[in-house]
């Protein structure tokens, strides 16, 4: 542990404990059961640590002391094993294939754990928690294929923070990364265990709703900027986030996943350009703009929470 390179460290004491045992071999005068026992001993602990290769290196080495101590000692052997000796053998016969299947368990069992950290790592945004731009393309896919198999409704979702910059230079990117985060708990919330939301990039998240037509995405939508108006910043008192949100329906039409972003990303473009904090719905079946708010206090809806029905200009 206290070499500059432990693991080449380690692998000389296993290369030396070889050789060790072939002086031992030697000294045991070939003793049939223990000689084979410790040489397969040996054998397994070098597989185990640097695979077969090592372990044939190491043996080499094995081999060499052992004719080397055998040669000192006038070459004596002794093969026959008494019954005392075959009876202090079984313990190792038992216990240590027993223990090196406990210690490979225990790697392989740290191992996969470790596997799925780095999965969830590699699939998820480090700052929101919410699944990370490859993520959520997959989950697009997923949702893409189904559709074309099987016709079931899929939405995607494409959102933004309003005006995301000023309140960076406002307030400071600390600040700023409140509200991300904040909002990707709002995002979670208002989320079926189906659906996927997503960072896309920067401000830029994705809702991947399987299941769900444009019915439900604008319901979805109502819902996640009803929690948001709610919603109080430390690092920004006073500041009331919005967001514009731009769907598309999934059709057999549509090229790819990034075909499936685009349109959803134009209907984005048409909400902020009618004034930002709404929804949009990219042409689908019905070929309608769709603008949805929260309905007001009173219970009722308020005019703007109403489907806008404009035919979609060419």
């Amino acid at each position: 542990m206290r070499s500059v390179t432990p693991l080449r460290a380690e692998l000389r004491h296993l290369a030396l404990d070889s050789a060790l045992g072939g002086v031992w071999i030697a000294l045991m005068q070939f003793n049939l059961l223990p000689s084979v026992l410790l040489m397969t001993m040996l054998s397994v602990d070098k597989v185990a640590v640097g695979g077969v290769r090592f372990a044939l290196r190491t043996n080499v080495g094995m081999l060499a002391a052992c004719a080397v101590a055998s040669a000192i000692l006038g070459f004596s052997v002794d093969i026959a094993t008494p019954m005392s000796v075959i009876a202090a053998c079984i313990p190792f016969l038992v216990a240590y294939p027993l223990a090196i299947s406990h210690v490979t368990y225990g790697l392989a069992n740290r191992i996969g754990q470790q596997n799925r950290v780095l999965a969830g790592l590699s699939n998820t945004d480090h700052l929101t928690g919410l699944a990370n731009r490859r993520q959520g393309f997959a989950a697009a896919d997923h949702a893409l294929a189904l559709h074309r198999r099987t016709g079931v409704a899929a939405v995607l979702v494409v959102l933004d923070i309003d005006q995301f910059k000023a309140v960076n230079d406002r307030y400071g990117h600390p600040a700023g990364d409140e509200i991300l985060r904040q909002l990707a708990n709002t995002l979670r919330t208002c989320s079926r265990t189906t659906d996927t939301p997503v960072r896309h990039a920067g401000d830029e998240f994705l809702l991947v709703l399987p299941h769900t037509d444009l019915n439900g995405a604008a319901e979805m939508s109502r819902r996640i900027r009803a929690l948001l108006a709610e919603l109080t910043f430390l690092q920004a008192p006073g500041l009331q986030c919005t967001i514009s949100l731009g769907a598309a329906e999934a059709h057999r039409e549509m090229a790819d996943v990034e075909d499936w972003i685009q349109q959803a990303d134009a209907a984005l473009y048409r909400a902020k350009e009618g004034g930002r904090d709404r929804l949009v719905c990219a042409p689908s079946i019905d070929t309608f703009d769709r603008r949805d708010t929260a309905p007001d206090a009173t219970g009722g809806g308020s005019p703007d929470a109403r489907l806008d029905k404009r035919p979609v200009a060419a």
